[in-house]
């Protein structure tokens, strides 16, 4: 199967900046490995640090981007968790890759996201729906 490789540009796009300098806005960081990248979207939470991310196939075969949101100032909330979600929907389908979860991200989704909301980041054509 082939599957298109997300760029710089498109994950720009989808990153906003933090509203002032208190805030901690999510973040892009790419990464080299030395053995080939797992073609799926990876999805990961700590709640010890407070931390969310997703990984994926970037750039190239033994390329990885993550995008990621560490708060410090205050906890993850529910708009964190629909941005998240949000951008690996997008990166999914324009990649055609599968989404996998951890158990720690599925019980902040649980917890945090009604399934009114989820329903509602993916419009009726399919496409991503951004919620602000």
């Amino acid at each position: 199967m082939t599957y298109d490789l997300i760029n710089f540009f498109q994950i720009a796009t989808l990153l906003k900046p933090a509203a002032n300098c208190n805030d901690e806005a999510f973040e892009f960081r790419w990464l080299n490995l030395k053995e080939p990248t797992q073609r799926i979207v990876l999805l990961e939470a700590s709640r010890e640090e407070d931390m969310i991310r997703c990984t994926f196939p970037f750039d190239s075969n033994i390329g990885r981007g993550r995008v990621w949101l560490k708060r410090v100032n205050r906890k993850i909330d529910e708009q964190d968790i629909a941005k998240l979600l949000e951008i690996s929907l997008f990166i999914a389908r324009r990649s055609f890759l599968q989404i996998r979860s951890s158990r720690q991200i599925n019980s902040l989704i649980n917890r945090l996201i009604s399934t009114e909301q989820l329903l509602n980041i993916v419009n009726q054509d399919g496409e991503i729906h951004f919620i602000n």
